[in-house]
């Protein structure tokens, strides 16, 4: 066991780096076992890999939405040879030139790339279930090689990687918003700044050749979570300013020449980090400025997204071991939120639950190692949970009105893109995972009873955070849709109701997927202003007549839509059945158009 006086009271990471001589059993073990881990921690699809993908059949619109990412991407490029930052095929006919900017979308540049190679091999699900699986293997690994290097033990790193990549908090998001659930990166990139630490000397002193190299690799892990999503940029960005207070902290001991060099280290990855995203990021800024995308969301949205203090203790509905006992206490109380009707248990979102075997670990991990190791990782979990609980205090779905931090930082302009503040999760869930691999690793190195505690703890974490069997769902259209898909011409589709767009259009998003046509909505992941339903046009016409009572039906006025049909090149008219309010109205707009087509002596 390691002397205390030995090891500076403020190290993160006093542990060595592995043998060059167990580069197998370090890197390559511990990717088959997470891979046998997200084999069964995403079961059974597995079993219907080209059919089927993690999904809940009531919580479709985000999955479909990145499923339309992918086939976007794939599309734009190798069959329009457009652009697939601007989307001349949604919002039809406004942005036909050169297209809808995508810029704010959460569009996922390098899992669209790492899609467009596997769409060449491989049909759209089974290119979905690669990115997912991709995504959930190395989130255990990356949180493997940190919370290794933090704790100095290879099975501690184990189970905190296990405790990351299985969170409830990912395990959530995995049922469709793959640019929350590709989090791979962050650990990647907090394992290598703390590499970088332990490579930089003081200013003035040769800088050695794998201080370079550290700082490359960082500049490259935060690069690529800038291009999986600006939340996750936001993330990294948070966890280094975490680092940069304690470095401050440090330097009382360690001197002002050391924090230079350290701060200096760091400037540099930021630097090498702005040069390789520049073309994603000015673009992105110019688009902020034009406002054609809203960036700005209601704080009411931001409450519904928040985490609810009740919810870190309160595991999730869908989980095997606790969820059915849960769902039941919970169902006889009611929601206190006015935005939420029912009882508790359907309002309050549990994505943050710390598992009562993972805290256990944790609160080892925090004591055990509190004069040397877990004190950052303290600070930080605790900044990031107060941060994912949003602008003020909400405890059982009641908002007390507490102000918390965030109520602050929402006034900085990056800031404001946060829809929901539980995506502070990814960051504290890693931190989290640091301390529960501290918990094991304190246990490991006492007697057998507690080494047996922590064999028996990292088996009911396991457990308590397993959703078994996962939900899933196939990617599947009108037979309709998949013949327009077959013809070459391109043309576009009016669909009707007209709605808001946003949400309500995820299911166009997925049949565009098979027809590939021009469509009069679409779902993005920003709220936008439709000027073509904004400005006096047919489909103003449309929105306030075809679902008015009485359709005074005219030659003339069967002309001038037509007319309108035929310039805005609309080849067919859907009408989505469950979007329609009242099925009077489908039933008299079916009649109306009928009796239009009728008149030109075209067929349905």
């Amino acid at each position: 066991m390691t002397d205390s006086a030995s090891v500076a009271s403020d190290s993160i990471t006093p542990a060595p780096p592995p043998d060059r001589r167990s580069f197998l059993l370090h890197h390559l073990l511990p990717l088959v076992a997470y891979l046998v881990v997200t084999i069964i921690y995403t079961w059974p699809v597995i079993l219907n890999f080209a059919s089927q993908t993690p999904a809940e059949s009531h919580l479709m619109l985000d999955r479909e939405q990145n499923m339309w990412n992918l086939w976007w991407f794939r599309y734009s490029l190798l069959t329009l040879h457009h652009n697939p930052f601007y989307n001349p095929l949604i919002y039809w006919p406004d942005y036909q030139s050169p297209g809808l900017p995508l810029w704010l979308h959460t569009l996922q540049p390098f899992n669209m790339v790492l899609g467009l190679g596997l769409q060449q091999f491989f049909n759209l699900v089974t290119t979905y279930n690669i990115i997912v699986f991709f995504a959930f293997v190395l989130c255990g690994y990356g949180a493997y090689l940190l919370v290794s290097y933090v704790s100095g033990n290879r099975i501690a790193g184990f189970v905190g990687g296990l405790a990351f990549a299985c969170s409830p908090y990912h395990l959530d998001v995995m049922r469709g918003e793959t640019n929350l659930f590709s989090t791979e990166f962050l650990p990647l990139y907090l394992y290598a700044l703390l590499r970088l630490r332990d490579a930089v000397g003081a200013v003035g002193k040769p800088v050695a050749r794998s201080t370079v190299g550290w700082i490359a690799l960082a500049a490259l892990f935060l690069s690529f979570s800038n291009l999986l999503d600006w939340y996750l940029l936001i993330d990294a960005l948070f966890i280094t300013a975490t680092l940069l207070l304690v470095y401050l902290w440090w330097a009382r001991r360690k001197g002002r020449t050391w924090l230079l060099a350290q701060v200096g280290a760091v400037a540099l990855v930021g630097l090498l980090w702005l040069v390789l995203c520049s073309p994603i990021i000015i673009p992105t800024i110019n688009e902020v400025r034009t406002n054609t995308v809203g960036v700005e969301l209601p704080d009411e949205q931001r409450l519904l997204n928040a985490s609810d203090v009740l919810a870190f203790f309160t595991p999730s509905s869908l989980q095997t071991l606790e969820g059915g006992a849960t769902a039941s206490i919970l169902s006889g109380l009611p929601s206190q939120s006015v935005e939420c009707s029912g009882n508790i248990n359907d309002c309050l979102k549990r994505k943050s639950y710390l598992g009562f075997a993972a805290l256990g670990l944790a609160i080892i991990g925090v004591v055990g190692w509190w004069r040397r190791r877990s004190r950052y990782w303290l600070f930080a979990a605790l900044t990031f949970a107060v941060l994912a609980m949003g602008s003020t205090l909400q405890i059982a779905t009641l908002d007390t009105s507490i102000p918390l931090p965030f109520a602050l930082l929402v006034k900085l302009p990056l800031m404001s893109i946060y829809r929901g503040t539980d995506r502070f999760l990814a960051p504290f869930t890693l931190c989290y995972a640091v301390l529960v691999g501290l918990g094991v690793a304190w246990l490991l190195q006492r007697r057998r009873w507690q080494r047996w505690l922590a064999a028996g703890l990292s088996v009911l974490l396991a457990a308590e955070f397993a959703i078994l069997p996962y939900p899933t769902a196939p990617l599947a259209a009108s037979p309709f849709f998949a013949t327009l898909g077959s013809d070459p011409s391109q043309y576009a589709i009016l669909e009707l109701p007209f709605t808001a767009h946003g949400h309500a259009d995820y299911l166009r998003n997925r049949n565009q997927i098979f027809h590939h046509k021009a469509i009069t909505g679409g779902y993005i992941s920003r709220p936008l202003y439709d000027t073509f339903s904004a400005s006096a046009s047919m489909q103003d016409w449309f929105a306030s007549n075809i679902a008015s009572p009485d359709i005074n039906y005219t030659t003339s006025a069967s002309d001038t839509i037509l007319t309108a049909l035929n310039a805005y090149q609309f080849r067919y008219v859907v009408l989505y059945k469950a979007d329609f309010e009242q099925d009077s109205d489908l039933t008299r707009t079916r009649t109306f158009f009928d009796r239009l087509f009728a008149s030109a002596g075209q067929t349905q």
